[in-house]
């Protein structure tokens, strides 16, 4: 393992990349990341596919394996488990960073006080408009951050403290670290820091390509939020509403219409004036009609963030 001993004064940083046979994109990443890294920041690469990495890679580094396909959160926990540094960043082996991503983190997390530093963003949706640090609401802790990939760093002692990812989710396993992580530190009293400007373009890769575009991942994950944060999303309905509508889709996608009649009547109930929610409510009663808006499930992915997997049992 490369040492990460702290500057003087200073903080260390970890970069920490799960990939799984994207050779073309983790070499491009590390070309970015590369005149960034200094001496004390640490490069961890977590292998979670069946083919080795390339011999050289762009940059020095860690690199750790694990058992293939074990999935990202797997990955993204044992680099965290076994790094010394003080800050730890998850960075997405295909997103693409600004020329100063990374000095950005080292001037916002070597701000006293702190746990959580966080970056605006863009994806490469284009109809998606860029994303700016905010407050993620009451079931969030009101603490002002961004939560995908990338757009944010955590002292590692923080992330440790609430267990890390759920290695059992595909999807959405920032929004749940984040639903632990941000009200544990707005309980220890600890601080954040922001910057506005656009520091990431976040990958959004096409649906064949994303097991977390399975409905039954989506389903697994939509359920566990919802079940294990339903008490702290019922203080937030803008975020409850949020879950609700992703755990109605996944469930009408599986043609489980007696959960998504059940999910898209609690949505309602939150804003019983909003046409598209009305519309929605109305449609899972209606099977034909739903079963042409729901489009059936495609066969289950063999992406490198790993293959769908079964939900638990409806909240």
């Amino acid at each position: 393992m490369i040492p990460a001993a702290a500057p003087p004064g200073g903080q260390t940083i970890a970069v920490i990349i799960p990939t799984s046979d994207r050779t073309v994109d983790l070499d491009r990443t590390l070309r970015l990341l590369a005149p960034q890294v200094g001496v004390h920041d640490e490069v961890v690469v977590v292998n979670d596919g069946p083919s080795p990495l390339a011999p050289v890679l762009p940059i020095a580094c860690t690199v750790l394996r694990t058992p293939p396909r074990s999935g990202p959160g797997v990955a993204r926990n044992l680099a965290a488990q076994s790094s010394d540094a003080d800050w730890l960043i998850f960075l997405d082996d295909d997103d693409a960073i600004e020329e100063d991503w990374l000095h950005a983190f080292r001037a916002l997390t070597s701000v006293p006080g702190i746990a959580l530093a966080s970056c605006g963003y863009v994806t490469t949706e284009r109809h998606i408009d860029p994303v700016v640090p905010h407050d993620l609401g009451p079931a969030f802790g009101n603490v002002t951050a961004s939560h995908l990939a990338g757009t944010f760093a955590v002292r590692r002692s923080a992330f440790l403290h609430v267990g890390g990812f759920d290695e059992s989710l595909r999807s959405a396993e920032f929004t749940e670290l984040m639903l632990r992580l941000l009200p544990s530190i707005a309980a220890s009293n600890d601080g954040s820091s922001a910057t506005s400007r656009i520091l990431i373009t976040h990958t959004i890769r096409p649906r064949e390509e994303r097991s977390g575009y399975q409905p039954e991942v989506h389903w697994a994950a939509a359920s566990l939020i919802l079940e294990r944060h339903g008490a702290a999303l019922s203080t937030d309905p803008r975020s409850l509403s949020g879950q609700l509508e992703a755990a109605t889709n996944a469930a009408a996608r599986l043609r489980l219409w007696r959960h998504a009649r059940r999910l898209a009547l609690r949505r309602w109930r939150l804003t019983p004036f909003a046409p598209r929610d009305v519309t929605r409510l109305l449609m899972v009663w209606c099977p034909p009609i739903a079963r042409r808006y729901w489009r059936p499930p495609a066969p289950p992915s063999t992406s490198p963030r790993g293959g769908a997997t079964a939900g638990p049992s409806a909240p």
